[in-house]
């Protein structure tokens, strides 16, 4: 019994010492657990890569992490989405492109989690080709007012409306050309962003400064969430100044009374001229800055921004000339606004309105100081009124700049270096590079959203006065390469280097006038052929191994008049389109060479120029993006021949060309009674056949607009009554 209790006893202890010992083990592995579960916070939380749907973001490794958890939201959504990996990075897939979205990384051990990381902010990248309109902000302009309707966001938490001038950027846009300050804005109030809400605020300032060119940016945490947005209805005069045109067909306007002659010879409907700024416009500041009294020195100014800004009246008189005597002939005239350097010689044109000083050909509109903004804005209402009222002559389109894809010679925006960092000598005219001079590129979002004030600014302008004229952008025959990317990788080898592709520069501009509040823009391509008559021989063939011209609408390196159907393939698009209608484009600058001869040319060179001029017109003119199609040129020009460009229609002689009459009646019920006579002299090669007359390959100029493969279909758009509606006298 007695050993029985005391077996018992031991027993009990047994155990005791056995639970005891569990408890301890189990206490000391728990502490051991705690210990680890102790992470610390992310820490260094930073963006890897961005594409146009996701984000890679990256961290350091955290101490006792055994995993992470990602979480992430577009700003102003309410929750985060969560994720977790066991890595120190990560992508987030699904994005929207050029969106905002909230990221912020906690670590793990186990079922233990550390502190979140400091949220940051990061951005998706944008492909420009994919524009679509974003509507959920409204701007409207009334004769007195400036309405900003918000539609409701669907994301969470109250944001604030800003204003600011065309020029001006708030700190959270990067997007801001050369504009170095950021502005603050002027707070117009506050809203919940699920909800919608109008503001209405006075149009005019007391300074006589219009709203209506100023812009609007939705902030939310410091970040933009919409804008900037601009004025897209503005209250006109109302005021039509396109007449009804009998047909496309145009002629260039030579500041000579032979280009009146010509026109109503021709029986034109449209013409296109140069407007000088740098003839224009009178500075009110001397070479050194100091104000200048201009009272009185001219009868034509106008009063913006509580300054008056005076125009030069013999300039203005001759523009009145010319456009009241286009008017009488009942013809639409497009004008390109340009301001030439040489022009500068003679005249008091603004410092303000310049990028530099020793452009090669002309300056850029420089709007990017409040000086620069107004003169412009001066100049381009002062445009927009006079020439919208009968009398004065009318103005149907405004071309902003020309050849702007060409910023070397066109539209310099910053100055080129010195190889060794010296001070440049001066042009002094020469349009070459100078001695070690280095041609330099802006890039190409600082680029674009210089041009794109100035051309919203000039559309502004032109709507307050008039109810139906536009602008335009003008590029060269160069597509999907620009001229520098195709020929000169170096900057110090050729001027050429500093230029851009018109396909992103369209681009560019489908996608960020959408966002920002689409206007009607159109365009104006100058897509002269590459050689003479004969061009569409070897452009379609390979030059130096490449290929030139194709139909392909993302890849061909130029778009000449060969293959011009690319363009309206490329307007036909969606993303391209303004309100779901296809833009207007208006030729200005392209023609058919005779060759190179000085005087009378060859009878061949003659009969190929002849043929080229009516393949233009049909492939021009049957294209329902194609409004106006003004000839370039009507007399060849000498200085044009050692490049093969004798494209007038009269040589230097006087005398009129085969293609003069071809011109002529083009769109008239004569017309293939005039052009069919030189459809034999058009030959080209495609898949490594000749095309011709003579082999029957070529039966109709139908059968020469086929000269690239392409998926465009010619039976839709060929109609002879629509390229020939104009009857002739029987």
């Amino acid at each position: 019994m007695e050993n029985t209790r005391k077996k018992s006893a031991f027993r009990f202890g047994a155990i005791l010492l056995a639970v005891l010992m569990i408890f301890t083990a189990i206490s000391f592995g728990a502490g051991e657990a705690f210990a680890a579960s102790k992470v610390s916070q992310v820490k260094n939380l930073k963006l890897s890569k961005a594409t146009t749907s996701s984000l890679k973001v990256k961290w350091g490794k955290t101490k006792n992490a055994t995993e992470y958890q990602v979480a992430y939201k577009q700003l102003g959504k309410k929750s985060f989405n969560l994720v977790k990996t066991s890595k120190t990075y990560y992508t987030i897939p699904k994005l929207t492109q050029d969106k905002v979205y909230c990221v912020k990384v906690r670590a793990f051990n186990g079922s233990k989690a550390g502190k979140w990381s400091e949220v940051k902010k990061f951005q998706t990248k944008v492909n420009y080709a994919k524009a679509s309109d974003e509507s959920k902000v409204k701007v409207t302009v009334t004769s007195d007012k400036v309405k900003i309707s918000i539609d409701s966001l669907g994301l969470s938490g109250k944001a604030t409306l800003y204003s600011v001038k065309p020029n001006q950027y708030l700190t959270a846009d990067k997007l801001s050309g050369i504009v170095k300050t950021n502005y603050k804005g002027t707070a117009i109030g506050t809203f919940s962003m699920s909800k919608s809400k109008t503001f209405t605020i006075d149009r005019m300032t007391k300074d006589g400064y219009d709203k209506a060119y100023d812009k609007y940016y939705v902030i939310y945490d410091k970040s933009i969430v919409k804008g900037p947005i601009y004025a897209t209805t503005v209250a006109s005069a109302n005021r039509k100044v396109v007449k009804p045109a009998a047909s496309k067909k145009g002629l260039i306007d030579e500041l000579t009374e032979q280009s009146f002659e010509a026109a109503e010879d021709l029986g034109v409907s449209w013409t296109g001229l140069n407007i000088d700024f740098t003839q224009l416009l009178i500075s009110n500041e001397d070479a050194a800055g100091n104000p200048v009294d201009n009272t009185g020195i001219s009868p034509y100014s106008i009063d913006f921004n509580g300054k008056t800004y005076y125009m030069n009246k013999p300039y203005v008189d001759s523009l009145d000339y010319r456009l009241s005597r286009y008017e009488e002939l009942g013809i639409n005239v497009i004008a390109v606004v340009i301001s030439f350097v040489e022009s500068e010689v003679y005249s008091n044109y603004p410092d303000a309105l310049k990028y530099i000083d020793d452009a090669r050909w002309t300056n850029g509109f420089n709007t990017s100081t409040n000086a620069g903004r107004d003169y412009f804005i001066a100049g381009m209402e002062f445009l927009a009124d006079r020439y919208s009222q009968s009398g004065n002559g009318l103005i149907s389109n405004y071309v902003i700049g020309n050849e702007i894809d060409y910023a070397y010679d066109w539209n310099e925006i910053i100055p080129n270096k010195h190889k060794n960092g010296k001070t440049l000598p001066p042009r002094n005219g020469n349009k070459t590079l100078r001695t070690n001079e280095i041609e330099t590129t802006a890039d190409f979002d600082v680029y674009m959203e210089e041009y794109a004030r100035v051309l919203r600014i000039a559309n502004t302008a032109v709507r307050k006065y008039s109810k139906d004229a536009t602008v335009s952008v003008s590029f060269t025959r160069e597509w999907a390469k620009s001229i520098g990317k195709q020929n000169y990788a170096k900057p110090e080898k050729n001027k050429r280097y500093d230029s851009y592709a018109p396909k992103d520069i369209l681009d560019w501009l489908n996608y960020y006038t959408k966002k920002s509040g689409d206007f009607n823009w159109a365009l104006t391509p100058h897509n002269y052929p590459l050689a003479d008559g004969d061009a569409a021989a070897y452009e379609t063939g390979k030059t130096n191994g490449k290929v030139i011209i194709t139909g392909d609408v993302d890849t061909t390196k130029k778009i000449t008049q060969n293959n011009f159907e690319v363009l309206q393939m490329y307007l036909n698009r969606a993303t391209s389109k303004y309100k779901g209608k296809v833009r207007s484009v208006y030729l200005t600058e392209n023609g058919c060479s005779s060759g190179s001869e000085s005087g009378t040319h060859s009878a061949l060179m003659q009969k190929r120029q002849a043929a080229a001029v009516a393949q233009l017109y049909y492939r021009y003119a049957s294209l329902p993006s194609v409004k106006a199609i003004a000839y370039y040129r009507i007399t060849d020009r000498e200085s044009e021949g050692a490049t093969d460009y004798k494209i007038g229609l009269i040589d230097t002689n006087g005398k009129k060309k085969l293609a003069y009459d071809v011109w002529k009646y083009i769109d008239t019920d004569k017309s293939f009674q005039y052009s069919n006579k030189y459809l034999g002299y058009i030959t080209f090669k495609k898949n490594g056949k000749i095309y011709s007359k003579a082999n029957g390959k070529i039966k109709s100029y139908k059968d020469v607009m086929k000269v690239v493969d392409s998926n465009f279909n010619w039976n839709n758009y060929w109609n002879v009554d629509k390229l020939t509606p104009v009857e002739t006298e029987k």
